[in-house]
């Protein structure tokens, strides 16, 4: 059976030995000085290694068949431009 390794990524944003006993609180000033070990710490969803899978490619690729698609209904509707006055 293959072995699963999972990260406790909000574990590791909660560290007290790394964050400090206000760890839980929002504190953007904690990273004027930020050591070593509180940027290893640091796994955002989005950025570094831990960037979004569907971010460079398959994300863009979506956006533009969702618009091809979209042009396709519009373009197979029967529309008409109303101007304001016209009845």
């Amino acid at each position: 059976m293959p072995e699963l390794l999972a990260a406790d990524i909000e574990g590791c944003h909660r560290q007290l030995h790394i964050w400090g006993d206000d760890s839980h609180r929002y504190r953007p000033a904690r990273w004027i000085g930020a050591d070593q070990n509180m940027r290893d710490a640091f796994m955002p969803f989005g950025g570094g290694d831990w960037i979004c899978p569907a971010s460079a490619g398959f994300g863009p690729m979506m956006i533009g068949v969702l618009v091809a698609t979209f042009a396709e209904i519009i373009a197979a509707e029967d529309w008409e431009l109303q101007l304001r006055g016209d009845e």
